[in-house]
């Protein structure tokens, strides 16, 4: 929708998936966290064939430096999933996968990212 309504073509990008959550996936929240093998704040710790929060730090924080320095001083639409945005955002803070804040980014929403000439990155 974005992409007809500015006349743009779509460009899929696979490292802005979502995290993978392996055998989990496509199960009720509520029944994962019940049943997750796993304490889903250790940054390091995964489903069986899913991926870690380390994991997804890496992939979308790289991933979103790349856009940063590919549309330096241009303006790019980026369209992904909450939470892997979230934990991307916090590797441009330069928080570790161990410190990824809680931010809310409900369906839809906007978040706009700026680098500073100082390399800072801030959001809005």
């Amino acid at each position: 929708m974005i992409a007809a309504e500015l006349g743009l073509l779509v460009e899929l990008d696979p490292e802005l998936r979502e995290q993978g959550y392996g055998g989990l996936e496509g199960r009720f929240t509520a029944d994962v966290l019940a049943e997750a093998p796993y304490d889903f704040t250790d940054p390091a710790a995964c489903a069986p064939g899913g991926e870690s929060i380390r994991n997804v730090h890496d992939r979308v924080g790289r991933c979103l430096e790349t856009y940063l320095r590919r549309y330096a001083g241009r303006e790019c639409v980026l369209v992904g999933h909450g939470d892997a945005f979230r934990i991307g955002l916090a590797r441009l803070e330069g928080r570790g996968p161990g410190d990824v804040p809680w931010r809310e980014l409900a369906n839809g929403s906007v978040t706009t990212v700026t680098e500073s000439r100082t390399g800072r990155v801030q959001m809005g």
